[in-house]
């Protein structure tokens, strides 16, 4: 099985590793001193002049560690990797022969904040989604990129995957790096392309996304046609769309919107911004494709909170409502497409679409919040060591040197035989991925459960009064994250 199938139980992690202490750390290059450890203070790092090292080097066996808890394998041997797995395994095995080290693949340790606030490196390299990025940062565990001797984010070794060090950019300074090749974008809409014409739909939907067309307009015009109740019973046979999961549902479409549940302000602090007209506009059209239309699937169990929380929803039972002809389009993340959808779809045929462009947004928007990347702790005292190889891990391995293989690669990944068009769509969401500042507070079940949820599904309240509802419950944790002085 696929690490990446463990998606579920990462994500629940993050709770464990990195929310459960907000005490500032940090260092100039050696551990942290008693004082500062118990003041709870961050050093600031001072930015280094850039100056890639790219020069072969003997390590003298140096062992490298990365750790992380998907798409890394220490002994790949049992595993079915998907391409971007395979190139960067391949990659490692080349540093390890040509610079004399060994790269090692550890799991990320669940009490990851009590080991860097104990002074321990914990690995070279530690695996981190965006959501995760910030939340260390605004801890203090983690260091920038440019205050490392010998690493230059601007470097062309890291152009192809740019814009996850870009979201992972915070305060004009460089956290995050990725060794991703295919790229990795994460989610958008799967669209059943055989169920469209059994319908009568003979929209090219590819060719709204690239005219442009494609908007919250046009979507509701289709979910319309593709919710029918053929037997008049009062319970349509097929619905214009569903998602995996309720509060993707809501944050989606606000994301679509270009709405941010926090943002910068002009004196540079991270603020909530729940009553920004593109984020109202976002929740009211979820909330009218539920309750108003009728055109999104919504169980019956995920109408009221109290059962709604009881789970009992699988992503494959998602995935199987879906193949089996439940809706026409289906927002999900990208995983769930390439690990269930392409083997359970041998009866449909299926594209990738953005997420419809809101009225109040200029372009196709990808809520990037769960990009995977990588970061250096503030306790890493091997950078010179470590930068040599986190440098030469970013080359690319024999036979995988330029671009013309990717496009490949992604189709055979994600789409069926031919589709070309998904394989663009899909290059366009990376380079229009984004970050919300709200995910970097962790816990949002509050957002979610008070707001979000209780207008697109529970009807319990408009999307601008449960909006307004939630004024000033989630500034302190914002501050305690992004705000600190």
């Amino acid at each position: 099985m696929r690490k990446s199938l463990k998606r579920v139980v990462a994500l629940s992690m993050t709770m464990m590793l990195l929310v459960a202490s907000f005490t500032g750390c940090g260092s100039d290059g050696d551990s942290n001193s008693d004082a500062d450890k118990k003041s709870g203070s961050a050093k600031e790092f001072e930015k280094v002049d850039t100056k890639t090292n790219v020069d072969v080097v003997d390590l003298g066996g140096y062992e490298f560690t990365v750790a992380a808890n998907l798409q890394y394998y220490d002994d790949p041997s049992d595993v079915d990797m998907i391409v971007s797995e395979e190139v960067w395994q391949r990659r490692r095995e080349e540093v390890e022969q040509e610079y004399n080290c060994k790269i090692k693949v550890i799991d990320v340790p669940e009490d990851l904040n009590s080991k860097i606030l104990a002074g321990e490196k914990v690995a070279d390299l530690v695996q981190l989604d965006l959501t995760q990025m910030y939340n260390a940062i605004g801890a203090g565990y983690l260091r920038p990129l440019d205050s490392i001797e010998g690493l230059d984010m601007s470097d062309s070794l890291w152009d192809y995957t740019s814009v996850y060090t870009k979201l992972a950019t915070y305060k004009d300074r460089p956290y995050g790096l990725s060794y991703a090749v295919p790229y990795e974008v994460r989610g958008g809409i799967v669209y059943n392309k055989t169920l469209l014409k059994k319908l009568g739909i003979k929209d090219n939907i590819a060719q709204l996304v690239k005219d442009g067309k494609w908007t919250f307009d046009k979507f509701l015009e289709l979910c319309k046609k593709a919710t029918v109740d053929s037997n008049g019973d009062g319970i349509p046979e097929t619905y214009g769309v569903m998602s995996q999961s309720g509060d993707k549902y809501c944050t989606d479409f606000i994301n679509a919107n270009d709405g941010r549940l926090a943002v910068e302000d002009k004196d540079g602090k991270i603020v909530e911004n729940f009553s920004d007209q593109k984020v109202v506009n976002g929740l009211t059209y979820a909330t009218d494709l539920a309750n108003t239309y009728n055109v999104a699937y919504i169980p019956e169990a995920w109408r009221q909170k109290d059962t709604f929380l009881a789970g009992g929803y699988s992503q494959q039972d998602w995935v199987n409502e879906f193949v089996n002809g439940k809706a026409a389009f289906y927002m999900c993340e990208t995983w769930v497409m390439n690990q269930l959808i392409k083997p359970a779809a041998d009866n449909i045929e299926y594209g990738f679409a953005p997420m419809p462009k809101g009225p109040d947004a200029e372009d196709y928007s990808c809520d990037g919040h769960y990009m995977l990347g990588f970061a250096v702790t503030v306790n890493n005292t091997d950078l010179d060591k470590a930068v040599v190889i986190i440098n030469a891990l970013a080359k690319r391995p024999a036979g995988y040197e330029d671009d013309t293989w990717i496009d490949a690669a992604i189709e055979n990944e994600f789409f069926q035989d031919g589709d070309k068009d998904s394989v663009e769509i899909y290059k366009m969401l990376y380079e229009n991925s984004n970050y919300d500042y709200i995910y970097g507070i962790g816990d949002l079940n509050a957002l979610y459960n008070n707001a979000l949820m209780p207008a697109a599904l529970w009807n319990q309240g408009s999307p601008s009064s449960v909006l307004a509802s939630m004024k000033g419950t989630m500034q302190q944790y914002l501050d305690t994250v992004y705000n600190k002085k």
